[in-house]
């Protein structure tokens, strides 16, 4: 009797060592001491497999969730294995073959810098920083992936993984496919640089400016230095300009279509102003009274005739 409950315990014992098995009991046939020692064991199983299945569901579920995020995310340790490519991922830069060394894979890419033309030196890769125990943060770059026709742009941040020791065991990025939101923001520069190229050659100044009658001016056209004198730097880099270069008979006329601006958002007036040579120009000025959360400015084409 002795000899099989302890055969039982034995097998028990290295069916958890072989498999990590937790739902292993050993069947507890005495009352004896080691009867109570068997008990003991079946118990300390039980609290074992409720925490490997515990630990389980967390790695279902931290799994789960790196799989359903929209940002790629590439685990790899410093023999340069890869330990874990999302779906994200996958989608964005494809994943090396079976048994490839991340390195190797990702020697096949085109990467450029930021401004898309100048390739990305492999050492300030955000993976191979991450591995030499450098944070690399939202580094913008132009990929081309091994057999795809197209590039995109990525925007890939860099982690190094440390153990419980704090030394590196690997390295983690994460990326996010900004190619869309590169490609309206060169839509927009284009779009305002046809803008003031048409602006710069219409026979008006076009400016925008606080709604006072001495605001700052943040911006002003090209046409003020041949209509008036000043250079559009020089008028901005000075306080009060405008208001000082209305005719002093005219003052009062644009004061009032400034208190009308107030009330209504629009402002309009015939006035005078006065150019650096002394000349006299007169102005038909149209604006509108653009508000935000915090800021208002008055955006106006002023023609000079």
């Amino acid at each position: 009797m002795l000899f099989r409950s302890l055969e039982a315990l034995v097998e028990g014992a290295a069916a958890v060592a072989e498999r990590n098995d937790y739902t292993v009991r050993v069947v507890n046939d005495s009352a004896d001491e080691l009867g109570k020692f068997t008990g003991v064991f079946n118990d300390m199983l039980a609290k074992l497999q409720a925490h490997d299945e515990l630990l389980q569901e967390q790695k279902n579920l931290l799994e789960g969730v790196l799989q359903q995020t929209g940002d790629g995310v590439i685990v790899e340790d410093v023999q340069e294995r890869l330990l874990l490519i999302n779906l994200a991922a996958v989608r964005m830069v494809g994943r090396p073959a079976d048994k490839e060394l991340v390195s190797e894979w990702a020697g096949k890419f085109i990467v450029l810098r930021s401004d898309g033309k100048t390739p990305l030196p492999r050492e300030e890769f955000p993976m191979q920083c991450a591995l030499r125990g450098e944070n690399c943060d939202d580094l913008e770059m132009y990929v081309k992936s091994p057999g795809e026709s197209e590039c995109r742009w990525l925007s890939v941040t860099g982690r190094p993984l440390r153990d419980g020791r704090g030394q590196i065991v690997g390295g983690i990025v994460t990326m996010r496919d900004v190619t869309i939101r590169r490609e309206l923001a060169q839509q927009l520069r284009e779009a305002e640089e046809r803008v003031r190229l048409l602006v710069e050659h219409l026979p008006v100044i076009t400016y925008s400016a606080e709604p006072t009658l001495s605001g700052r001016w943040q911006y002003v056209s090209s046409q003020i230095e041949k209509m008036l004198g000043y250079s559009p730097v020089e008028w901005l880099a000075t306080p009060g300009i405008w208001l000082d270069r209305v005719h002093p008979d005219d003052r009062a006329i644009v004061a009032a279509a400034d208190e009308r601006c107030q009330q209504t958002g629009v402002f309009s007036a015939d006035y005078r102003l006065l150019a650096r040579d002394g000349r006299v120009v007169w102005c038909h000025d149209e604006g509108t009274l653009r508000s935000e959360e915090h800021t208002s400015e008055l955006q106006s084409p002023c023609n000079l005739v």
